[in-house]
């Protein structure tokens, strides 16, 4: 947990206690303050380098104080984890053995199959539902998929950026696109986008709030005593629908993945050190 006690100024940073050491995670989504998900995988029956990959599932209902987890009948890493309401939500799987594929879950993450037509990419692949008809997926290159009967079928878009790794819609219409150095917004849905921000440093995540609030997690290059270039995480926060920005210095590790954010106080993040909840008072 990240927790401020003047007024958002600074942070502190507080793990989550979740799973075992063997445990690595690949997903965090919340759907409110208190109901959550993780995705984690380990490895069983190691042999020659090659281990089957067995993933779990855990959930709770109490803003991560407690956990409890169901092991799924799939096998490989799933992530890119989005849900709709407390039982219905998507993600994706990668196996040696399957390759990559959109799976569906009606029970809250105790089981998940699989939904033909959408072919995920080898690299940036996000979720993103504004109800439970509407929904969009990240794909490859420039392609957008957009559901509107719950992922039973899907229509294929194009939003002009090439490497986009970041999707976040506020409503049926307007959504936010993120590459490394620009954001591009909708106001239709997805068929037509404009640039609204663009910064010489990496973005991580774009979220809005709404149409005006939104927030940017960036990594700022620096250049160390020894002439080689490291990166700090910084937040530049917006209030008039990305037109200007405010840079909020914020410390975390660089390559930190943020993976939600149920709303303008809080936002989860995975590291290499754990999962980590943050909240702006």
């Amino acid at each position: 947990m990240l927790k401020t006690e003047d007024a958002g100024e600074t942070w502190n940073i507080v793990p989550l206690s979740i799973g075992g050491s063997l445990e690595r995670f690949s997903e965090v989504f919340f759907l409110n303050k208190s109901l959550g998900w993780a995705l984690s995988y380990h490895g069983e029956n190691c042999e020659n380098s090659s281990c089957d990959i067995v993933p779990t599932t855990w959930k709770t209902n109490d803003a991560g104080a407690s956990w409890s987890s169901v092991k799924p009948k799939v096998e490989g890493i799933i992530g890119n984890l989005y849900m709709i309401d407390e039982l219905n939500g998507f993600c994706l799987i990668a196996s040696s053995k399957a390759g990559r594929k959109l799976l569906r879950t009606n029970d809250g993450g105790a089981s998940w199959t699989e939904i033909p037509g959408v072919k995920p990419g080898p690299y940036h692949f996000q979720i993103r539902f504004t109800d439970e008809n509407i929904g969009f997926i990240l794909g490859d290159n420039d392609i957008l998929y957009k559901t509107s009967d719950g992922g039973d079928t899907w229509q294929e878009l194009h939003h002009g950026l090439e490497e986009a790794h970041n999707i976040i819609f506020i409503n049926n219409n307007i959504g936010y696109i993120t590459d490394a150095l620009s954001v591009v917004k909708t106001e239709d849905g997805g068929q037509n986008w404009q640039t609204i921000y663009t910064n010489e440093s990496l973005i991580r995540l774009v979220h809005f709030r709404n149409q005006a609030e939104g927030i940017a997690f960036i990594n700022t290059p620096q250049v160390c005593d020894d002439g080689t270039i490291d990166y700090f995480s910084n937040i530049s926060m917006t209030e008039n629908g990305g037109t200007d920005w405010k840079l909020d210095p914020f410390g975390i590790e660089p390559y930190a993945i943020i993976t939600s954010v149920p709303s303008a106080d809080i936002c989860y993040m995975l590291s290499s050190e754990g999962l980590f909840r943050f909240i702006k008072k």
